[in-house]
């Protein structure tokens, strides 16, 4: 019993983001871009990131990455090291899903396991992010504020877009 819990926590821990939600994925293809099947998945060559590619044209990006945030006490707080020395950071899961300009369509939070920050799920927050290219928040031109409660977390969720700019 306890060597079958053991596999079972270990397969949770160790499941790439985009297998774990892969339905979630292509609902969402399918209702931001409009896409019924037809399309394919292909590895874009970053973690986490696919092209979306239908009848050899492309569509769109998606990026299912968990995202480092810091807790309240601060990304340098003493007590936050772990046995490796490395800095303890907590984690949520996001979606993004961007068009074949690299505008975003549409940014969810799968999962948020922090007490703190959650404020970033805010659906009204969320939809500030639709239609801005991801290269804006690569050049820190978004014009899109910090939330309130969740300064550190808007801040992770800005980095990880600003990773899926080309140029």
């Amino acid at each position: 019993m306890v060597l079958i819990l053991i596999l079972m926590l270990q397969l949770v821990c160790t499941t790439d983001p985009s297998q774990q939600y892969e339905k979630v994925m292509h609902r969402t293809i399918k209702k931001s871009l409009g896409i019924d099947g037809g399309y394919s998945l292909e590895h874009d060559g970053r973690i986490d990131c696919y092209r979306i590619v239908s009848y050899g044209n492309l569509r769109g990006r998606i990026m299912v990455s968990s995202v480092a945030a810091c807790h309240i006490g601060g990304c340098v707080a003493p007590s936050e090291h772990n046995n490796s020395g490395a800095l303890a950071s907590e984690y949520f899961d996001a979606l993004i899903l961007l068009d074949a300009n690299d505008r975003i369509r549409k940014i969810k939070i799968l999962d948020y396991f922090s007490d703190y920050g959650y404020e970033v799920n805010s659906g009204r927050y969320l939809k500030k992010f639709e239609n801005k290219h991801v290269c804006d928040f690569a050049a820190g031109q978004d014009g899109i504020d910090a939330i309130s409660g969740a300064t550190i977390s808007s801040m992770a969720l800005e980095g990880i877009i600003s990773q899926l700019c080309d140029n």
